[in-house]
């Protein structure tokens, strides 16, 4: 995993894949507020953005996910919501496998799981190894806009 923002990104970009860097310059140069939810293409199947409006939940509510032929660039255009995090070992165990409909195996519960907050301007980036439940309230329920670009893996 890797949490960043994107103020900083100029200045961090040399140390990134250029997958990575193509990704981070559609985020740099995509207007959101004349985007809505919806999914765009950037470069057909192999990489794409999603954008979500939604409200942030208890984190406990929600289910964590990894990905197996996608990595996850998820950027925060609108609000703030709290993020957890862990490492994919032999303790974690998928509760329900939606690999073929939607690349995501999915867990109920996290062995040291971290939590982080994602406010408007930062991102984080998800590998396959990396299990995440996104969409957690930090306070209280709010709105939150966000774009999600998928890049395949292969």
């Amino acid at each position: 995993m890797i949490f960043g923002d994107l103020k900083y990104w100029k200045r961090e970009e040399a140390a990134f894949a250029p997958v990575i860097r193509q990704a981070m310059e559609y985020l740099q140069n995509t207007d959101f507020t004349e985007l809505g939810p919806g999914k765009y293409e950037i470069e057909g199947s192999r990489m794409f953005c999603m954008i979500s409006e939604s409200h942030t939940r208890d984190i406990a509510e929600l289910k964590a996910e990894s990905h197996r032929a996608y990595m996850d660039v998820q950027y925060i255009i609108e609000g703030e919501e709290k993020i957890g995090f862990a490492r994919l070992t032999d303790e974690q165990v998928a509760t329900q496998d939606i690999l073929e409909e939607s690349d995501a195996l999915l867990y109920d519960r996290l062995y040291d799981e971290m939590e982080f907050i994602l406010r408007a301007g930062t991102y984080a980036i998800f590998f396959p190894a990396d299990i995440h439940r996104p969409g957690g309230k930090i306070r209280d329920v709010a709105p939150i806009k966000k774009a999600v670009i998928k890049i395949k893996l292969d």
